[in-house]
């Protein structure tokens, strides 16, 4: 108790930018389906509930769709599967089966279940770059960096819609924070650990976040130039990140072809598009 009210005291002013920031986005949550020109929120919506109807019919965690990264499909599937479950134990006056609940619940509630979490994770993004630049550099260089997230349209609008996005803001902001906790201390294990599973799990949400990997190389050839090899911190860091991206992703080895296949045309789509969005 004592502990969570030393945090408050010491967080106190991100806790109220963070709190003021939430004040203008909350409404926008709830405000409606997807604008025509933003496919991402149908596209992450009906892949989870997608997964859901395969576990049901086919006991397959099958998402079908590769064109992203498993891993946020998965979490809307468990997001959704929250909701389905709540309203069959709690809101289900007519005893519907689960099946006929699933399908008498209004879709944009799980849009609305899914931006929730959306604006969840910017905020501890947010929280993320605080204790990070707070750590780093100084208490003023944390509270700037906060209010000018805050009030940035691109944070408004990740934080009201359910995309992957949200995960690239997130896993961006951890690896920027352990990537200096390494420069700083390169023989944590723990940290070398943390850091691979992060990396891992990001490029299972968006591919081209195997650039996260940039920062790591950086430093491993700091070390070699200093005539170090960390052959341990290699092994572990390749493990590490390769086993969190097949957990997180485990069809791009079942159905390795398709995997495969959509890689090709993300690549091509991007070639013939520059600038284009190739995850």
């Amino acid at each position: 108790m004592i502990s969570i009210i030393n945090f408050f005291k010491d967080n106190y002013l991100i806790i109220l930018i963070l709190v003021t920031g939430s004040l203008f986005k909350i409404p926008v949550i709830w405000e409606s389906y997807p604008i025509v020109n933003n496919l991402d929120e149908p596209y992450l919506i009906n892949s989870g509930l997608r997964v859901l109807n395969n576990i049901y019919l086919y006991k397959s965690l099958d998402p079908e769709f590769y064109t992203w990264g498993s891993f946020p499909i998965y979490v809307c599937a468990f997001l959704n599967s929250i909701l389905i479950l709540t309203k069959y134990f709690f809101f289900n006056p007519y005893n519907l089966s689960l099946e006929a609940l699933s399908y008498s619940i209004q879709r944009i509630d799980f849009y609305i279940i899914n931006r929730i979490f959306s604006f969840l994770l910017m905020n501890l993004s947010i929280f993320i770059v605080y204790y990070l630049c707070k750590k780093n550099f100084n208490y003023f260089v944390a509270i700037l960096a906060s209010i000018i997230l805050v009030i940035s349209p691109k944070y408004l609008s990740l934080s009201t819609m359910a995309t992957v996005d949200h995960w690239h803001v997130f896993f961006s902001a951890l690896i920027v924070f352990y990537s200096f906790e390494l420069n700083r201390n390169f023989n944590s294990m723990k940290n070398i650990a943390i850091y691979a599973v992060v990396l891992g799990i990001s490029v299972a949400t968006k591919y081209y976040n195997f650039l996260f990997i940039i920062p790591i190389i950086t430093i491993l050839i700091t070390r070699i130039i200093k005539k170090e090899f960390p052959y341990r911190q290699i092994i572990l860091l390749s493990s590490i990140s390769l086993f969190a991206f097949f957990i997180s992703m485990p069809y791009s080895l079942i159905n390795f072809s398709d995997f495969l296949n959509s890689l090709e045309s993300i690549s091509n789509n991007y070639k013939s598009h520059p600038g284009a969005d190739s995850d």
